[in-house]
């Protein structure tokens, strides 16, 4: 299933009356603390029926197995494909995520919280750089540390608005300063809806259908690495591992490069 956006909003930067308080209504229920806990609340309960009415297809990776040989991993996925990531994470391992600053980012913070996932916050900005500054400098720390203590990371690749389903700075500069391996991952379900207005093409899996899960190999980046080829690396090994995942459902991927 895929979302089409109407004739009357089709227009980039156009938004109609619905629209515009629609957008405004979002604004104000991520600013009031009730109404974030009860989103949260909600959307996590739509992700475990999304999980248990979506049984994984014959030929699936099992995750549980790589990550317990090499625990801690840094878990790399797209931007857009990461909403079920905290549901199939394997029980008693400990995880931790990457979370912007945004005030956007507060009700996913909450529902991976719901999860056991302890939450790092990060920039908020739309550039790879800018997540090394500007409070990523200081959430690269804090992930470095979580590593290091034996916690594994969940990290979205791609950062910039411009630069979708290309492997940012941040998870291969994290790799090389924590010595630990980036694993590529990617999951799907055959029911879905895709938000094609979203400049990441986000993706709401839907209940009642077949998921699949795809990992790449893991990918190490030494002290000495050149960081564009391990950025290119990362890129490749997430686009495989989502043509994989879809291939089992018997598809194309979904909408990306």
């Amino acid at each position: 299933m895929e979302g089409h956006p109407s004739s009357s909003t089709a227009g980039r930067g156009k938004r109609g009356p619905v629209a515009t308080v629609l957008r405004n209504l979002g604004r104000a229920v991520i600013r009031n603390p009730m109404a974030v806990g009860l989103a949260a609340t909600l959307v996590a309960a739509a992700h475990r029926l999304v999980a248990r009415t979506n049984p994984l297809v014959a030929g699936s990776d099992d995750l549980s197995a790589v990550v317990a040989a090499n625990q801690p991993v840094i878990l790399a996925l797209w931007h857009g494909q990461h909403l079920m990531t905290h549901v199939l994470w394997p029980r008693g391992l400990p995880l931790a995520a990457l979370v912007s600053r945004s005030a956007d980012a507060e009700i996913n913070a909450r529902i991976i919280e719901r999860f056991g996932v302890e939450t790092i916050r990060g920039s908020g900005g739309r550039d790879d750089r800018q997540q090394l500054r500007r409070g990523g400098a200081k959430a690269l720390i804090q992930l470095t540390r979580a590593l290091a203590s034996g916690r594994s990371i969940v990290m979205i690749a791609d950062i910039s608005h411009s630069k979708e389903r290309v492997a940012g700075e941040g998870v291969v500069t994290l790799a090389r300063l924590s010595g630990r391996p980036i694993l590529p991952v990617a999951y799907t379900t055959s029911r879905r809806f895709i938000v094609k207005r979203s400049w990441d093409k986000s993706v709401i899996n839907l209940p009642f259908g077949k998921g699949a899960f795809a990992h790449g190999p893991l990918i190490h980046v030494g002290t000495g690495s050149d960081m564009e080829a391990a950025r290119a690396e990362v890129t490749a090994a997430l686009d495989e591992a989502t043509r994989r995942a879809a291939g089992l459902l018997g598809r194309e991927p979904d909408a990306g490069r």
